[in-house]
């Protein structure tokens, strides 16, 4: 279970741009869900699977650990954790007892609760969310590109309405070669940085407007069965052009 830390603790690496730089490569990725007519009989119910998501990375100093990057978007967030803290305690169990800590993080669940002990802060309790799994796999994907600093938001159900049909044919298959296409009727509304997602029947659909779509499939239905190569091939096919323009033309 140690090497599931490095699911949990999400964060973005922090870039600093210069004249010229194309970086940091703002990039949102745009979850649209399973939708419902797909859903029947609950077939895909593995793929919502509820990963525990605490959103912090850190490293070891003399009293504890140090967050050094806490997921804008993360409980650790929301409980009020920044990087920069230095954590002493956890639930009363000292953070200087590595095995102890990783114990303590490998056990928690969607739900539970931790009290973060700082050491020059106030306490902040986290309440342990959840994260699906594909959806974490291509940020992560994303993540180790470049300069990309990506972003992850739930389409609101108004937005899903108008862009699911999009991303179908008639007979509700995947547009797998065009979603992009079909997408550019709506382009006023959409960033150029925005990659929309959804979720089927053993494959995901992944597409950006004016650059790309691409479809990934495996034959188990559990989202963390995606591997971090099929994952990274998919980002890459609808965004590699949109990256390669901005290191051109920064």
């Amino acid at each position: 279970m140690k090497h599931l830390l490095t699911i949990l603790f999400l964060g973005l690496t922090p870039t600093v741009a210069a004249a010229g730089d194309p970086c940091p490569i703002p990039i949102t990725i745009r979850d649209l869900g399973t939708p419902a007519w797909l859903d029947r009989d609950e077939v895909l119910g593995q793929l919502q699977t509820q990963m525990a998501w605490i959103g912090i990375r850190h490293y070891d100093v003399e009293d504890g650990i140090v967050l050094s990057n806490v997921h804008p978007a993360s409980p650790a967030a929301q409980a009020g954790l920044k990087e920069g803290d230095v954590i002493i305690a956890l639930n009363d169990i000292p953070t200087i007892d590595v095995a102890a800590r990783e114990a303590l993080f490998d056990a928690a669940r969607p739900g539970d609760r931790l009290i973060f002990t700082r050491l020059e802060q106030p306490n902040a309790t986290l309440t342990v969310g959840h994260t699906d799994p594909v959806t974490l796999g291509i940020t992560r994907a994303l993540e180790r590109r470049d300069c990309r600093a990506p972003r992850y938001e739930r389409v609101t159900a108004e937005d899903a309405a108008d862009i699911l049909p999009m991303l179908f044919h008639a007979n509700r298959s995947f547009r797998c070669e065009d979603a992009h296409l079909a997408l550019q009727e709506l382009g006023e509304r959409f960033e150029i940085t925005d990659i929309y997602f959804v979720r089927g029947s053993r494959r995901v659909l992944i597409t950006m407007p004016y650059w790309g779509t691409t479809c990934i499939s495996n034959d188990a239905l559990d989202g963390e069965n995606y591997t971090a190569a099929q994952l990274l091939a998919a980002a890459d096919s609808v965004s590699a052009a949109y990256i390669q323009d901005r290191f051109d033309n920064p």
